[in-house]
C-alpha cells in the first residue's frame, strides 16, 4: 500500500493528521484525500480511503465566511468604542470653555484619559493586525521571567500560587521586551480568572532541540470547551464565564508572536485547566 501510494500523485500534506486521526493527501490538481489505517492484532489492516475534495472547498469557503464575519464584528467594535472616547472628548472640550480652576482640570484629566483609552485600543487592535511597531532586542528571557515575578504575584488573585520553571543560565533570543512582557501579563491574567477558587500557574522556559525557544504558561483552572479554543485567538471573543473581558488580549499576543517570527499553540481541557505555548526563534535576522 505505501508504494502504491508513492506511485500516485498524492503527496502527505504538512498538516499531515486531521483531528480525527486521518491522514491528509493532496494531489497537484487540489484534490483531497483522508487515509486511515486500523491494523488488525493478528497482522494486517483494513485501509480506509476517503475523497473529501468538495467538504474541504466547503470548510474552506466556512471558514472566510466566518473571517469576515470577524471582520464585521472587529468594525462594528472599535466603531462603537472609539465612538464612546471621541463623545468624551467632545462633551469634555465643551464644558472646558466655560469651565475654570479645579473643574477645569478634572475636565482636562478625562480628556487625558480618554486619549490613553484610544492609544491603548489602537495598540491591541495593531498587534491583533500584526503590525505593531517592535523594537527587538537581545533579550534573556530567563532574567525577564524573574523581573516579573513580584508583578505577576500582585496582578494574580491571592488563592492563585504562581511558579516560575527555567534554568540556571541565561536563554536569549532576539525580541522586543516589552511586548514580551505584556504577552507574559495578559497570559497570567487570563489564566488566573479561569480559576474560580484556589489554584495554580506555572511558568516555564526552556530551549528545544530545533533552535527553538518554548515559553509556556499553564494553569489548572476551567479550561475552554472544543468550540471555544476554536475562537481563542479571535478580537472580541471571551470565554470568560461572567460575559466580562473585551476579547483582545489573546488575540494581541498571537499577533505579537507572530509578528515575532514565532507561533502559539493553546490546549485546554474543561475542568483541568490550559497550557498557553509560545515558540520564538532564538535570533531573528528580520521582523517584520
Amino acid at each position: 500500500m505505501e508504494d502504491l501510494l508513492a506511485q500516485s500523485p498524492f503527496e502527505l500534506r504538512e498538516t499531515a493528521v486531521t483531528a480525527a486521526g486521518y491522514l491528509e493527501y493532496e494531489s497537484a490538481a487540489g484534490h483531497v484525500m483522508e487515509l486511515r489505517r486500523s491494523p488488525f492484532p493478528e497482522g494486517g489492516a483494513v485501509w480506509l480511503f476517503s475523497e473529501v475534495t468538495e467538504r474541504r472547498l466547503v470548510d474552506a469557503r466556512l471558514a472566510e465566511i466566518q473571517r469576515v464575519e470577524t471582520l464585521g464584528k472587529v468594525t462594528g467594535e472599535v466603531a462603537h468604542d472609539f465612538g464612546n472616547i471621541l463623545s468624551t472628548i467632545s462633551g469634555n472640550l465643551h464644558l472646558l470653555e466655560s469651565a475654570e480652576g479645579d473643574a477645569a482640570r478634572r475636565l482636562r484629566a478625562r480628556i487625558e484619559d480618554a486619549v490613553d483609552l484610544g492609544v491603548t485600543l489602537t495598540e491591541r487592535l495593531l498587534a491583533f493586525a500584526r503590525k505593531q511597531h517592535l523594537e527587538p532586542q537581545r533579550t534573556d528571557i530567563v532574567d525577564l521571567l524573574h523581573a516579573m515575578h513580584d508583578l505577576l504575584e500582585i496582578a494574580l488573585p491571592e488563592t492563585v500560587t504562581l511558579t516560575v520553571t527555567a534554568p540556571d543560565g541565561p536563554i536569549w533570543a532576539t525580541i522586543d521586551p516589552g511586548q514580551l512582557e505584556s504577552a507574559i501579563l495578559n497570559l497570567c491574567v487570563n489564566a488566573g480568572q479561569a480559576i474560580s477558587s484556589s489554584g495554580h500557574i506555572e511558568i516555564s522556559v526552556t530551549e528545544r532541540e530545533d533552535g527553538h525557544i518554548a515559553l509556556i504558561v499553564a494553569d489548572d483552572g476551567h479550561g475552554m470547551s472544543a468550540e471555544a479554543l476554536r475562537y481563542a485567538t479571535e478580537p472580541f471573543f471571551t470565554a470568560r464565564r461572567d460575559g466580562s473581558g473585551t476579547g483582545l488580549g489573546l488575540s494581541m499576543v498571537d499577533g505579537f508572536v507572530h509578528q515575532s517570527g514565532g507561533s502559539l499553540h493553546i490546549a485546554s481541557v474543561p475542568e483541568e485547566g490550559t497550557r498557553v505555548t509560545l515558540l520564538f526563534p532564538r535570533r531573528l535576522r528580520k521582523l517584520p
